[in-house]
Formats: C-alpha cells, structure tokens, sequence
C-alpha cells in the first residue's frame, strides 16, 4: 500500500502541505472546467445568432448557460476537493506508518538517485535522512555485494518481481551490517519511474548462520578425524593379527607337523590332529579378521580391485549373486577417499544382505569428467527412506545416517531411492567430486 502511495505522488516535493495541496489542484481543474464551459457557450451563441433568427435566441439563454457552467463548477471544486482530502489522509497514513516503521524504507529514482528515506536510518544505520538524499544508493553498498545488487535488479526489470537477497551496507561508523531487502517498481504510463526498497537488519542472523556453519564445519572435521583414526587402529590392529597372532599359529602348525612325524609319539597323534584342526580355524579365523579390519589389497592395489575381490568374498560367504561393472582400470584416491568409499560400499551391501533378502546385488563404478559415480542397487525388498534416517538410533550415528555423513565429508552426496514393497529393490546413488 506504501507503494500505491509513493507512485501517486510521482516524485513530486514528498513534504508539500496536504491542505495547501488540495485548496490549489481542485481550484485549477474548476476554474479550466469553468473557463471551456463559459467559451464554449459564448461562441456557441454568437454562432446561434447568425445561424437564426434572433427570435428564436432568447435572451437569457447565455446567462442561464454560465450560470450552469457556475454551478456545476463550484461542485466539482467541492468534489474534487474532498476526493483529494481523502486521497491525502490515506497517503499521511502509510507515510506514518513508513516513517515509524523499523525497517529502512528508501525510493530511488531511474538515476539510482535516493528521494525519499525514512526516518529508521538514524537508528539502523547513523545517517540523517538529509545525508543521504540525493546521493546514489551503491555509495552505501559493500564492493563484494555490488553484483548482487544489481543482478536483483536487473531480474526485477525483467520480470517485474524478485526475490529478497541479503547484502552489506556500510552506516556512517564505516562499518558494514547486513541488510535484508526486497524491492518493487514503481511505474507511470508504463514506464518505470523509480524502485522502492524495503529493508531489515538481519546481520545477527547472518553471524548466527555463519556459526552455525563454522560448527557444523568442525563437526565434520571431527568426525572425519575420529573416523581416520578407527581405521588406523584398526589397521594397525589386523597388522598385530598377521604380524603376530598368525605368525605364532604358522609356527605352531608347523611344530605340530615335527611332532605327528615323531615315531615316539604314536600314541598322541589323535590329540596332535584336534590340536592341529583347531589352529587351522584360529588360523582362518584370524585371516579373516585382518581382511574385515582392513583388507591389505585395498591399500596395496586400489578401490577398484578391492571391489572385485569384494564381490567374490560377498558371492562365497552369502551364496547371493554379485556383479561388479566399471569403466575405469585405475583411480586414484587419498586414504580418506580410499576408506570411506570401501566402507560405505560395504554399508550399503550389508544392509542388502540383512534387511532386504536380496539375491542379487549390482554395483557399478563410472568416472566422469567431475568426479566418480558410485550405483548400488538389489533386488530385494524396499524401505522407507524418510523413516529411517529419521530413527533415532540410525541418527545415533549408525546405518544409513552414518552413510550420508561419511561421503558428506567427502563433499559429495547420496541418494536413495527405495519403497517398502517386495523386490522393488533399492537404488543408492553416490557422486564423489575429485580434484
């Protein structure tokens, strides 16, 4: 409504008295009413006159006509008049609701000259209305912002509307605060005749933003260094298994052979056997450990053959098909990279594997010009998405959510697509982007 008050007025002195005003514009159109009614009954009648015969033009006829002309003129004055009063008894009201107003409320004209200011820029930004007047609104805008600013505009006289954006002004303490603002044209004739902005201090907002961000940001970074350094115990672990542990069991597989060999000890060979059977399963056992803690071709031969000897361990262990595609022979990733992507691949199949009885598992590897494509999808039964990674033991930091955060901190990102219907099956698409 402050608008349609702002393009009445058209740019004409904003501070002209309201009474003085409407005495001297209803008392013109009167009188130029007034001045064409009486000339044209005037030279009307001296046109009567030599058309006719003078008895036919009475001789009050131009008298009763002025008179008339008198009358209906001294109405419309009132009409007018009051009309007008009116008109400038709704613009006092917007205009004191724009000056008490706490956001800043500014006109522009064509020129980006400011016209009009209200009374709030004392408080939000140090300026007096007079300093401001006249001078062009980028004086006050941050450097960085400037583009900003008039992409906004430039969409605005494009499409005849656009969207608030937030941006730095600098106040009279050379200081920058961040201003809120959403504009609307003005226009005359269709032409535009000026913008009208709209502003709010939002810079606690903007600060709070930030540092939520920060936060958020050293969250990553602090999951990202717990979760480097369970892996590195881990590896260190399954390297104490294999250096150790499966040494000693070598070793003692070994003796246990010397022995049965011993002719003296004939007695006791059934005992060496059950012995030697039970090594062999600490033995296997222990292999297997190492390569679930970390498998040594990953770091030793890369993703991409870790994946293939991935899906013939999953193939052999679970008797469900597994099929492995990719276009790419050789990638190379850091070691974040490397064990983050392995175990979210991992994450993805043992959920196959537990929870939709899938009989076969698809996983696909594609290297594009911005990064690496990672596909995952089964047969099995669906889920719903939504209620699972809102599970407050999935948000905890397991399944799924845990998925999300790990390939997040790769800046990448996951999809997932799944219903809760019978071998439906699910999708889980990953984009990884690689410098």
């Amino acid at each position: 409504m402050f608008l349609l008050c702002l393009e009445h007025t058209s740019f004409i002195d904003l501070t002209m008295p309201t009474k003085k005003l409407e005495f001297y514009l209803s008392l013109k159109i009167a009188f130029i009413y007034f001045l064409v009614g009486s000339l044209y009954i005037i030279f009307s009648d001296i046109l009567l006159e030599k058309m006719l015969p003078p008895e036919t033009v009475t001789e009050f006829q131009s008298y009763k006509g002025l008179a008339y002309v008198f009358l209906t003129s001294f109405l419309l004055f009132f009409l007018l008049k009051n009309n007008l009063k009116k008109i400038n008894t709704s613009e006092q009201k917007y205009r004191l609701l724009a000056d008490h107003s706490k956001d800043l409320i500014f006109l522009v004209n064509p020129d980006s000259e400011i016209v009009y200011l209200s009374p709030s820029v004392k408080d939000l930004l140090g300026y007096e209305v007079s300093e401001a007047i006249g001078r062009k609104k980028y004086d006050f805008i941050h450097p960085d912002d400037l583009k900003k600013v008039e992409n906004n505009i430039n969409d605005l006289l494009l499409k005849g509307k656009s969207k608030p954006i937030t941006y730095r002004v600098k106040n009279k303490a050379n200081d920058y605060i961040w201003f809120e603002s959403l504009k609307e044209l003005i226009t005359k004739n269709n032409k535009v005749i000026g913008i009208v902005s709209s502003c709010r201090d939002v810079t606690e907002r903007v600060e709070a933003n930030r540092a939520i961000k920060n936060y958020q940001k050293s969250l990553q970074n602090l999951t990202t260094e717990i979760f480097l350094v369970e892996e590195k115990q881990r590896k260190e672990i399954a390297a104490n298994i294999h250096d150790h542990l499966s040494q000693s069991l070598v070793i003692s597989k070994m003796k246990l052979k010397d022995l049965r060999e011993n002719t003296s000890l004939k007695n006791h060979v059934s005992d060496i056997d059950f012995i030697n059977t039970h090594i062999t399963d600490a033995l296997e056992n222990s292999r297997k450990i190492t390569y679930d803690l970390c498998p040594p071709v990953l770091y030793q031969l890369g993703i991409i053959d870790t994946m293939h000897w991935f899906s013939d361990k999953i193939e052999e262990q679970y008797h469900i098909k597994v099929e492995f595609t990719t276009n790419i022979e050789s990638i190379q990733l850091d070691d974040n990279e490397l064990i983050s992507i392995y175990r979210s691949i991992q994450e993805i199949v043992t959920n196959s594997i537990k929870h939709a009885n899938a009989s076969l598992i698809h996983i696909d590897f594609k290297f594009v010009d911005e990064g690496l494509n990672i596909l995952v999808s089964d047969n099995g039964k669906g889920f719903n998405v939504d209620n699972i990674l809102s599970n407050k033991i999935l948000s905890n930091g397991f399944g799924l959510f845990t998925l999300k955060e790990r390939i997040n901190n790769l800046k990448g990102t996951v999809n997932i697509t799944s219903k809760p219907i019978i071998e439906t099956g699910t999708i889980v698409k990953i984009f990884i982007y690689l410098q």
